[in-house]
């Protein structure tokens, strides 16, 4: 029933007025109105179970975003009868750019991103997997969805590439292809260019490529010239070595040195003289030329490209982890030099070059014969050959630059890490000598390295247990930093001694776990909040008394001036007054909920805006800004100490532009908080 409803619906959508209709509400259970859009998605994710409803919900949103953005009568206008104004039609683009923000309000990118990466039902997966590249694809022609994806692990990290090697049911190949056309696509928008062969490369691969291959590779052509010399000896070529390093003016004693292990090399280059080359490294770089090419005895031949594919890289004549020679191999083709010979349909040689256009038009024998004009395209060259050996090292640095000094071709080359000479050295010895006669923190960056060092060696000095088998739930130092204190599972907050570690003070705050507490800054208040979803304002001292209690389950104080709270209940916040307990201002707005299961509201640190369930408020209006996109289903976020920046989960985003900057994966569904100077993260 619900699946020809959507395909009913999936017609309709054809038309903008009806697409713009999804975006406005529609009423639900229990008095709750949320934007049609928004069920699609839900029914999209999964959340009937039933792959059919899954697949043709998808098929909606990708009517809805993946239209054209030149519309029928988008460019035109009518003129009203018995006036003369001219009134213009909806523009294509405007449409589109609307059905692109309701998906992405209605959290459509996280839903997704989250269907590429299904396995089940496992007859319909691969299936799902690309409709869902497929609605993704239409998305990323908005420029802000680009600017998302281009900075998420998935594509980052190659995460879709890996995704793109195998079907999850081999059986379906014809749609496992279809995804690999649409990730391919995707990326390719991401990218905001084509995208390379290499369906391994990840985008900060690729951004290495791109520095590697328009790096402009020199190298001392006197050590060349010693190669050469050393390979005519090991040849028994004894005149013409002596006649080299005669005119070249080349040292008399010109042993060449053992190259060191480098790498092993896994670039493949964009500018290789001829796509049917293929190239391999082999054992060192003094065996650079001697061996000749592996050329057939006959003049005619295809430079086949699939033959390096083939290859192991345990080749026994090579040695991966050091670079060698560069060969080239010309495979036969009996057709042009065998004319007496009927050539066999179906057989290897002529299957390895199917996929190719026409090889032989581009063979130097065809157009020897007079075929083609020109001088053929074999251009192959020493200089190219060893300049493509360099480039290989360049690409192996890990911080690749455009403009290299000149290469040697006996010591493997590595560009310098990006440290200026006032930066701070790595070496803890060398940070503590340099402040002598330097900064105090021995050089630029010097403090973040300290601080790096010292949390580095953290290990645990003391332990603390309870007496009485109440258990631990949370923890945090008193405001003079001489206790310890923590709360138990049946509601008591206990002072312990940093100094002796035994415990001086216990209070009973509730008969139930508490989860959590904050203590005020300047006088002996606690904000105690409790495992049944409630929490309250106590003083405690020589005795403890209860001064508010509220419904929310988390409380916190403000952070510049402690004189509001803020409590979060499910998808609301509620900011308090500290010295009534009455409710100021309460944020909520259900077309914008992001609904997060451990939604936590707080100020940032000027006291001025709340980030409460993903989205950011301005508490002297009490709108909401800006809602930022959900990419996980736990975590709310918090600010940044400095005040421009947004963590929510693993995703860094910018205040000022609403941009995502970075994604840092170790924080992945981490509660985490910083110390007081606002340069350390604690996560739990």
């Amino acid at each position: 029933m619900i699946k020809n409803v959507l395909d009913v619906i999936n017609v309709l959508v054809a038309t903008p007025k009806s697409q713009l209709a999804l975006l406005e509400s529609v009423p639900m259970y229990n008095n709750i109105s949320t934007p049609a859009i928004s069920v699609l998605i839900g029914l999209a994710e999964g959340e009937l179970q039933d792959p059919e409803v899954q697949k043709s919900a998808l098929n909606i949103i990708i009517n809805c975003v993946c239209g054209p953005v030149e519309r029928l009568g988008g460019g035109l206008g009518r003129f009203v009868a018995g006036s003369k104004k001219r009134i213009n039609l909806k523009v294509g683009e405007d449409v589109l750019s609307k059905m692109w923000n309701g998906v992405r309000v209605n959290n459509g990118i996280m839903a997704l991103l989250k269907l590429l990466s299904i396995k089940t039902p496992i007859t319909d997966a691969d299936c799902i997997r690309a409709l869902a590249c497929k609605a993704l694809v239409g998305l990323s022609r908005s420029e802000t969805v680009r600017q998302i994806m281009s900075k998420l692990p998935l594509f980052n990290n190659g995460q879709i590439q890996l995704l793109m090697k195998e079907p999850v049911l081999q059986d379906k190949q014809q749609e496992h292809v279809k995804f690999c056309k649409y990730a391919n696509e995707l990326l390719e928008r991401v990218l905001g260019k084509k995208s390379s062969a290499n369906l391994d490369a990840s985008l900060e691969d690729i951004r290495r490529a791109d520095i590697v291959a328009q790096s402009r590779i020199t190298f001392q052509e006197k050590e060349l010239l010693q190669l050469i010399h050393s390979h005519l000896q090991s040849k028994g070529l004894a005149e013409a070595a002596a006649a080299l390093q005669r005119e070249a003016n080349l040292p008399r004693s010109i042993t060449p040195p053992n190259v060191l292990p480098a790498q092993p090399c896994v670039f493949s280059s964009p500018h290789l003289a001829s796509p049917r080359i293929s190239r391999q490294i082999s054992h060192s770089a003094a065996a650079h030329l001697s061996g000749t090419p592996d050329i057939p005895s006959t003049s005619s031949g295809y430079y086949s490209n699939s033959s390096s594919q083939r290859e192991s890289p345990t080749n026994p004549g090579s040695t991966p982890g050091t670079p060698g020679p560069i060969r080239f191999h010309i495979g036969r083709h009996n057709q042009q030099f065998s004319p007496g010979l009927v050539p066999v349909r179906g057989s290897a040689s002529k299957s390895r070059f199917s996929t190719e256009k026409d090889c032989s038009i581009n063979s130097p024998v065809w157009r020897s014969k007079g075929h083609l004009k020109g001088q053929g395209d074999y251009d192959m060259t020493l200089d190219k050959i060893v300049t493509e050996y360099l480039r290989k090292q360049h690409a192996l640095c890990r911080n690749p630059v455009t403009t290299c000094p000149p290469m040697s071709l006996f010591k493997p080359h590595r560009c310098p890490e990006p440290r200026g000479r006032r930066m701070a050295p790595l070496n803890a010895t060398s940070r503590i000598y340099n402040r002598m006669l330097g900064p105090k923190v021995g050089g630029i960056g010097g403090a973040s390295v300290d601080r790096k060092f010292i949390y580095s060696r953290f290990r645990p000095c003391q332990s603390y247990r309870n007496s009485d088998d109440g258990g631990m739930l949370c923890c945090s130092f008193s405001r003079d930093e001489q206790y310890l204190m923590y709360g138990t599972f049946w509601g008591d907050i206990k002072l312990v001694s940093l100094q002796s570690g035994e415990e001086t003070a216990s209070y009973n705050f509730h008969q139930v776990p508490i989860e959590d507490f904050q203590q005020a800054k300047d006088h002996d208040v606690l904000l105690v909040s409790y495992a049944d979803n409630g929490s309250g304002v106590w003083t405690y001292g020589d005795v403890v008394e209860n001064k508010y209690s509220f419904e929310d389950s988390h409380i916190e104080f403000s952070k510049l001036i402690q004189d509001r709270i803020i409590g979060t209940k499910e998808e609301t916040a509620n900011i308090y007054d500290v010295s009534t307990g009455q409710r100021i201002l309460k944020l909520f707005e259900a077309n914008k909920a992001n609904n997060y299961r451990e939604n936590r509201a707080t100020f940032n640190p000027t006291d001025e805006l709340v980030l409460n369930d993903g989205v950011l408020w301005d508490i002297r209006s009490g709108k909401s800004i800006h809602k930022f996109d959900k990419f996980n289903d736990n975590i709310s976020g918090v600010f940044h100490p400095m005040g421009l920046e947004i963590i929510i989960n693993s995703e860094v985003w910018d205040i000022r532009s609403y941009h995502l900057l970075h994604t840092v994966p170790a924080l992945n569904q981490c509660q985490i908080r910083f110390n007081n100077r606002g340069d350390i993260i604690y996560g739990e």
